[in-house]
This record gives structure tokens, C-alpha cells and sequence, in this order.
């Protein structure tokens, strides 16, 4: 079953970000500057985690991917201007 995920950063070098940041907009939707919202299904989730940790220095940067728990993403709203969520209804104000 895929599910929405949130995935923010914050990692140490402008080279680390840059790369970091065309990894995850290849994959899902950019929302704010170091915030993603993906579409994964737990394979999916699991090799994305490795590809990052291959790309981040794991002593100094961070990274969250964290599951919403909304099935379709309906109850999640934004706050001004944002993209759609990958599969899912949004409520934009």
C-alpha cells in the first residue's frame, strides 16, 4: 500500500542540498525549502532511505521521512501557495 510521506532536511553543505533536493523533486512534490510530500509504499520507502543516507554525511545532517496518516491526504491543508499532492485532494487557502 503506498502512503503519503514527509520528507525535510537539514543537511551541512550547499553540494549535499543541492543534490539532496533533485533526488526528492525526481520523486514527489516540492512544498517548501528543505520539504517534500511523496508517495511511497514501504519498498520504496526503504530504498529511498538508503540512497539517502548515501548522499548525507550522517554526522552532521539531518533527515525526517515520516508517514502521514491520512490514506488519501484529504485532511491535509496548506497555507498559501502550494503544488498538489502526488495522488491525492488537497484543500489550498
Amino acid at each position: 500500500m503506498t502512503r503519503l510521506h514527509i520528507i525535510a532536511y537539514d543537511v551541512s553543505t550547499p553540494a549535499t542540498q543541492r543534490r539532496l533536493h533533485r533526488l526528492l523533486k525526481a520523486r514527489g512534490a516540492w512544498h517548501q525549502l528543505s520539504v517534500f510530500i511523496l508517495r511511497l509504499d514501504d519498498a520504496a520507502r526503504q530504498r529511498l532511505a538508503r540512497e539517502i543516507a548515501a548522499l548525507v554525511d550522517t554526522r552532521h545532517d539531518r533527515v525526517l521521512i515520516a508517514p502521514l496518516r491520512s490514506l488519501d491526504g484529504g485532511d491535509i491543508m496548506f497555507i498559501g501557495p502550494s503544488e498538489e499532492l502526488p495522488g491525492a485532494k488537497v484543500v489550498i487557502l
